[in-house]
């Protein structure tokens, strides 16, 4: 995988797609490791979307965290729409977003409108562990506005779990290379609740997005 993430880093070289590429090429890595033990999650994600589709019917489709399509009934779409828009923060995904039967309009980018600059945020603090980790948690006090889109109807793709995970991963990642993983690790009882707060804060930010939205 690792060579892999390189050959991925130089195709994409905007760094803010690092994180995004990395924890893009590790869900591709696990689900073919564990194709078994997934595939009744997937298959069960894409029953829902097409009891969902029942009802629904319009021009764009918008879905959200795309990924690589795993657990998107990409089968059942081109019945009920004619353009899908495709979102997600890693690039490499639009490798995948091919043959769909409908036309497909592909966007890279961050969902949340605030995890990039919650991390450079944290780039400017110099205190020591507590006032680090008080730092994260004022960090995440400053939501920023959600990615926006327009659709007739929003598929949005296991994205309430995966959402605060950007900003544990941003954290995480921030914290070893300050105080060492050693210290990170014996100490994650305390960073992940400093997170807690602003991970609450972005699937808040993208619920509201959701119900202001005019789509289905």
């Amino acid at each position: 995988m690792f060579l892999r993430y390189l050959a991925a880093r130089l195709r994409h070289r905007d760094p803010s797609a690092r994180r995004h590429l990395r924890q893009g090429l590790g869900i591709e890595e696990r689900a073919r490791r564990l194709r078994e033990h997934w595939a009744s999650h997937l298959e069960n994600s894409k029953a829902a979307q097409r009891r969902w589709l029942e009802g629904v019917r319009g021009i764009d489709l918008a879905v959200l965290g795309a990924g690589r399509l795993f657990d998107f009934a990409a089968d059942a779409m081109p019945e009920h729409f004619q353009r899908a828009l495709l979102i997600d923060a890693d690039p490499s995904c639009r490798a995948h977003w091919v043959n769909l039967g409908i036309e497909v309009e592909p966007r890279t980018g961050d969902l949340t409108g605030c995890l990039e600059q919650w991390t450079h945020a944290l780039t400017a603090c110099e205190g020591d562990w507590p006032l680090t980790l008080e730092r994260v948690r004022e960090v995440g006090r400053e939501a920023g506005a959600a990615m926006p889109f327009a659709a007739d109807a929003v598929l949005s793709l296991n994205l309430l779990s995966q959402l605060p995970i950007g900003w544990q991963d941003a954290v995480e990642e921030y914290l070893e290379r300050r105080f060492g993983r050693r210290q990170t690790k014996a100490k994650e009882d305390e960073w992940l609740a400093a997170v807690e707060s602003g991970g609450r804060a972005i699937v808040e930010q993208h619920l509201a997005a959701l119900s202001a939205s005019s789509a289905t």
